[in-house]
């Protein structure tokens, strides 16, 4: 049964795990098709996708709130595409 009255942060660790999860996978399949992490433009579209999955759980989640989430794993996901570039860069993996 849905609850009308919640928002992003009264949902359960294992909800907002698969919600990062999603994310993660979002930018990974834009970066493995484009070689190159989204700009602000396509962040916020990626962004919007998700917003519609999260507001069937929690409908009370403001946009603004949960755009500043998943700006925090955009960081983390750039973080780790580089080092796994660098890393392949150094065995000599082109693309």
């Amino acid at each position: 049964m849905q609850r009308n009255d919640r928002s992003y942060k009264d949902l359960k660790q294992k909800q907002k795990s698969a919600i990062a999860d999603k994310t993660y996978k979002l930018y990974l399949k834009f970066y493995l098709e484009n070689q190159r992490m989204p700009d602000v433009a396509e962040m916020k579209d990626i962004c919007k996708r998700l917003f519609t999955a999260v507001q069937s759980l929690a409908p009370k989640t403001e946009y603004e709130e949960f755009y500043k989430i998943v700006e925090k794993y955009f960081s983390s996901a750039t973080a780790t595409f580089k080092v796994w570039r660098e890393r392949l860069d150094f065995v000599g993996f082109s693309r």
